[in-house]
C-alpha cells in the first residue's frame, strides 16, 4: 500500500533560484487567495507584484525535461530506495515517460519530495501527482500574485475617488461657510469647527423637548437658516471643550461649565476660555454638578431651538442697528 504525497506550501527542498520573489512571499500569497479579496490587510507592493509574475510565469512556460534527463532523475530515484522494483526496465521506463511530460525543475523537487515522504518506490500516478502538485502551487501563486495587482489597484482607485470626493465636499463646506459668514458675520462658525459642531450635537439628549435631529439642524443649516447658524456657534465651542476633555486638557467640571455658558449665549467667551486652555493656561472656572448627565443637560439647553432663534434675533438687530 502506498502513501500519499503532501507537497509542501513552502518546501524545504524547493529551488528557489528561480523564483526567489514568488517563495519569500508564497506565504502571504497563498493567504491572501484563500481569502476574501477586500478583508486582507498587508497587500505586496506593485513593484513586489509584478517580480513574482514574471518569476512565476518564466517557470511555468519551461519546455518538458527531455527523456534522457527524465530516466536520469527516475534511476536517482529508485537507487534511492532499498526495495528495487521486479522489472526495473519496465518500471523506469513508465515513470521516465510520464516525468517527460514535466519541466527538470519539477522532476527534480518531485523526486526529492517522494524519496523524503515515501517509504516505498512510487507508483506512476503518485509521480504525476508530486509533478502536478508543485505546478499546481505555482499557478495558484500565479493567480494569487495578479489578483492581488487588481486588488491593490481596486482599492488605490477607490482611494483617489474617496480623497477627491473628500476634497469636493471640503470645498463646498468652505463655500458654504465663507458664504455664511458673509451673511451672518460672527455668528456664523468656521468651516474648520464644522466637525466640532456635530461632535457636540450628538451628545445632546435626544428627548430635550426643544432638541430638533441632527438631519434637521444639518439641512437648515445648509438652507441658511438664522436659527440653525446659531446653533452651530453654540455647538462648535461645546464640541471644542469635549474635544480638549477627552484629550485630558480640561476636566468635566470645566466642560459642563462651557457648555453652561454656551446655554447663556456666551459662546465667544466660552471660546476665549478654551483657547487659553489649550494653551496651558486654564482659567479657574468649573461646574458644581459636573457628571455626564448635567453635561447632557447643559447641552440640550444650549442648542435648544427656541433659545438659538432669540439668539439670532438678537445679533441680527445688533448688528442692524
Amino acid at each position: 500500500m502506498s502513501n500519499a504525497i503532501a507537497i509542501r506550501p513552502v518546501s524545504a527542498v524547493a529551488e528557489f533560484g528561480r523564483t526567489p520573489t514568488a517563495e519569500q512571499h508564497a506565504d502571504t500569497l497563498l493567504e491572501f487567495v484563500s481569502r476574501p479579496a477586500d478583508s486582507f490587510r498587508g497587500l505586496l507592493d506593485a513593484a513586489t507584484l509584478a517580480l513574482v509574475v514574471d518569476e512565476v510565469q518564466a517557470v511555468l512556460a519551461t519546455p518538458p525535461a527531455g527523456e534522457r534527463e527524465a530516466r536520469a532523475e527516475i534511476m536517482t530515484m529508485i537507487g534511492s530506495f532499498p526495495r528495487q522494483p521486479d522489472n526495473p526496465e519496465i518500471y523506469c521506463g513508465a515513470m521516465a515517460k510520464e516525468a517527460s511530460r514535466w519541466p527538470a525543475d519539477v522532476i527534480r523537487e518531485a523526486r526529492r519530495t517522494i524519496v523524503r515522504t515515501l517509504k516505498f518506490l512510487p507508483s506512476v500516478a503518485e509521480l504525476a501527482g508530486a509533478c502536478e502538485s508543485i505546478q499546481g502551487r505555482r499557478r495558484l501563486l500565479l493567480i494569487a500574485a495578479e489578483r492581488m495587482e487588481r486588488e491593490r489597484q481596486r482599492r488605490e482607485t477607490e482611494e483617489r475617488r474617496r480623497a477627491t470626493a473628500e476634497a469636493q465636499r471640503q470645498a463646498q463646506r468652505i463655500a458654504h461657510h465663507t458664504a455664511l459668514r458673509n451673511q451672518f458675520g460672527e455668528l456664523a462658525i468656521d468651516a474648520g469647527d464644522f466637525d466640532d459642531a456635530v461632535a457636540a450635537y450628538r451628545h445632546a439628549p435626544v428627548s430635550h423637548p426643544g432638541i430638533v435631529s441632527l438631519a434637521d439642524w444639518l439641512r437648515a443649516h445648509d438652507s441658511a437658516q438664522a436659527w440653525a447658524v446659531a446653533l452651530g456657534r453654540r455647538a462648535a465651542v461645546i464640541g471644542y471643550a469635549l474635544r480638549l476633555q477627552r484629550a485630558g486638557v480640561v476636566g468635566l467640571d470645566f466642560a459642563t461649565a462651557i457648555a453652561a455658558m454656551a446655554a447663556k449665549g456666551e459662546a465667544e467667551e466660552a471660546r476665549r476660555m478654551l483657547d487659553r486652555a489649550e494653551a496651558g493656561d486654564p482659567p479657574g472656572i468649573g461646574h458644581p454638578t459636573a457628571d455626564a448627565v448635567a453635561l447632557r443637560r447643559q447641552i440640550g439647553a444650549a442648542l435648544d431651538r427656541s433659545a438659538c432663534e432669540a439668539e439670532a434675533e438678537a445679533f441680527q438687530s445688533q448688528r442692524a442697528a
